[in-house]
């Protein structure tokens, strides 16, 4: 999960590539910050499942990730437009999108069945998610 955070946010390149290199995960960043804060309970993740796509025929991991305000400004001061998969689009141009029902529906058209799905439950369960 800090690795699709470091490339798609912050628009690194792929960690898992052919190289031998592993990541220091206590000592390169993004990725120190990242568990810092997942330390200091300031960024929370649930695991939803595990689903397999019938045009890729590959697992994917479905996670929700709750990022305390101040702690998604200090982790991602240098958030991308684009990177390697495209561009970060949210409702009027802008790079964000509020977590609200009316956001989900219109995502429908754009995101697959599982991602809207995944979308859902975090709505359903968003006091539970979004408690301290």
């Amino acid at each position: 999960i800090m690795r699709e955070y470091s490339e798609e946010f912050l628009g690194n390149p792929e960690h898992d590539g052919p190289g031998a290199r592993s990541i220091d995960y206590a000592g390169e960043e993004p990725f120190r910050s990242f568990e810092r804060a997942r330390a200091e309970g300031r960024f929370r993740l649930w695991h939803y499942g595990l689903v397999m796509d019938p045009l890729t025929l590959g697992p994917s991991q479905r996670t929700v990730a709750v990022v305390d305000g101040e702690v998604f400004d200090f982790l991602f001061t240098n958030m991308v437009t684009t990177n390697d998969e495209g561009r970060v689009v949210g409702e009027g141009g802008r790079t964000d999108m509020p977590f609200t029902a009316e956001a989900i529906d219109r995502l429908e058209p754009r995101i697959s069945a599982s991602s809207l799905t995944l979308l859902r439950l975090a709505w359903r369960d968003r006091h539970q998610l979004l408690a301290v």
